[in-house]
């Protein structure tokens, strides 16, 4: 048995209309970590009320620090102890307190405390007529770390789509079974890239690289299918690091416009390994635990390690990488690299915000994710838990996540056949 401890906190501004400008009300009720898959499927049912959570795990993630500092409500003696996690809910005070800042003449609203709202249906005839969005689709949890906690949601058949991609990109990885391969972390990623406010790319690459050849590049080509599927996500921010060519990859992203790709929203950052990379990439302060930054990585010059393996030389992704694992306030940082013998991040990786996917080329990797970002936000299901309840659904189209030719390759052809329904 666990004692529950539903506690109230302001956490999320909500968009003002007319006279109501207020913040969003979360409840939080602590559960045992193995509750929590059978805690999602069993509210999802409810979709027309409270519904499924709108978080689970990290409290940091949505701003609170301290979860036994509450901002409603009477205090929980306890702490949150033990295996048990913290699972958010939309609040139904949120209404009565956005009408209580319109300061109205008269209002009715339930007491949480000793009366709920009092209607004319009933719990049947109610959930007769307000099925779910996501209809019969199962619900399942998506773990994105251990330590702290934290989770997403999506649909079954979301997830058996996404490991289709992973097998694709697996397959086509160019390793041999005795070194490990990284694609199945596509979920992990997609979920990650899905849920940042904010996503850095950079885009490495050697100074021998000639501008003539840039455009038709791996690691350019694969940037831009990444670009366009974070624009239809209208993430709010999209940072290019570059070492070398910074205007001509801003002239490229110009000339995608037919793509679908606009020039508006990205900034690009040349650096170099002298320069302080936190404050050209981040000047200031980093915003939010969930931004990320991923490193493209093209095959480089090689160089043989102690077993006679062939491998890349040192660079600035390493240089990058070591640099954001050292950071006090720490981001989701994951590696796309075509270099097969590529089998872990630089530097500390210990942390469970770190991610690597190799493949066999940047493109392919990128072609995937992209496709694996719009499975997920189709699903009705993570669409909910990825804006928090707010708003409504919007409805995508695969061609605002990937590049127009497509069809025309034959592993990005497979990629867009594998996410197609039947």
């Amino acid at each position: 048995m666990f004692e529950m401890c539903t506690r109230l906190y302001a956490i999320f501004s909500v968009y003002p209309l007319g006279h109501f400008p207020l913040l969003w009300l979360s409840q939080c009720d602590c559960f045992p970590k193995n509750w929590s898959k059978k805690t999602v499927v069993i509210t999802a049912a409810y979709d027309a009320v409270h519904g499924a959570p709108i978080h689970i795990g990290d409290p940091s993630v949505i701003g609170i620090e301290d979860i036994n500092k509450v901002d409603y409500g009477l205090p929980h003696p306890g702490s949150v102890v033990g295996d048990q996690i913290p699972v958010f809910w939309a609040c139904g005070e949120t209404p009565g307190l956005a009408v209580k800042a319109a300061k109205p003449h008269l209002f009715f609203n339930h007491d949480p405390i000793s009366s709920m709202f009092i209607c004319d249906a009933t719990v049947d005839e109610y959930f007769k007529i307000h099925k779910p969005e996501h209809g019969e689709e199962q619900p399942r949890l998506v773990t994105l770390a251990d330590q702290p906690f934290l989770a997403s949601v999506c649909s079954a058949s979301a997830i058996q789509k996404v490991e289709k991609l992973a097998k694709i990109v697996e397959s086509h990885s160019g390793i041999n079974g005795t070194i490990p391969v990284h694609g199945a972390d596509i979920l992990k990623i997609a979920a990650r890239l899905s849920h940042a406010p904010s996503v850095v790319i950079g885009f490495l690459h050697e100074k021998e690289s000639l501008p003539s050849a840039m455009s038709t590049s791996d690691g350019l080509k694969g940037a831009l299918a990444l670009i366009k599927a974070l624009q239809a996500l209208k993430k709010k921010k999209i940072t290019i690091v570059t070492q070398y060519h910074a205007q001509l990859i801003r002239d490229c992203v110009t000339a995608n416009a037919a793509q679908g790709i606009s020039k508006e929203g990205i900034h690009v950052v040349e650096v170099d390994e002298s320069c302080d990379i936190k404050e050209r990439v981040y000047p200031g302060e980093i915003n939010h635990r969930l931004d990320t930054m991923i490193a493209l990585q093209v095959a480089r010059n090689t160089c043989t390690d102690e077993d006679g393996f062939e491998g890349t030389k040192g660079g600035l992704v390493d240089t990058l990488f070591k640099e954001v694992n050292s950071w006090e306030k720490r981001i989701v940082s994951i590696k796309i690299t075509a270099d097969r013998r590529e089998s872990s991040l630089a530097g500390d990786v210990s942390s469970v915000d770190s991610h690597i996917m190799t493949s066999s080329s940047v493109e392919v990797a990128t072609c995937a994710l992209a496709a694996a970002l719009y499975v997920l936000n189709k699903c009705p299901i993570h669409s909910r838990y990825a804006r928090r309840g707010i708003g409504r659904r919007q409805l995508f189209e695969v061609g605002q996540f990937l590049m127009n030719e497509v069809e025309k390759d034959g592993v990005c052809s497979q990629i867009l056949h594998s996410i197609k329904d039947n």
